[in-house]
């Protein structure tokens, strides 16, 4: 019996994590405007342009600062994050 303990630990954490995951995901479709705004500062590279402005002059030009692309890019990953979950879990 003491080596059934360290599965069913093992389970529980998988468990949990699942159960974690799907609801961020989730999360993202009924409340997308709370990450949404952090998906668009990485595409827009914010942070690239205060902290290292050659390396920012070398990729301004790949930079996306369309407010409807990025939101169809957030889209796009969120249905693509919630679709590789699903086919994992129902398809190991």
């Amino acid at each position: 019996m003491p080596e059934f303990f360290p599965l069913l630990a093992q389970a529980g954490v998988v468990a949990f994590q699942a159960a974690w995951l799907t609801v961020a995901a989730f999360d993202n479709f009924r409340q997308g405007s709370l990450t949404e705004p952090d998906f668009a500062h990485v595409l827009r590279m914010d942070l690239v342009a205060k902290g290292d402005s050659d390396a920012y002059e070398a990729v301004s030009s790949r930079r996306i600062e369309n407010p409807r692309t990025e939101k169809r890019l957030f889209q796009a990953l969120v249905g693509w994050s919630v679709q590789k979950r699903l086919s994992r879990r129902c398809c190991g």
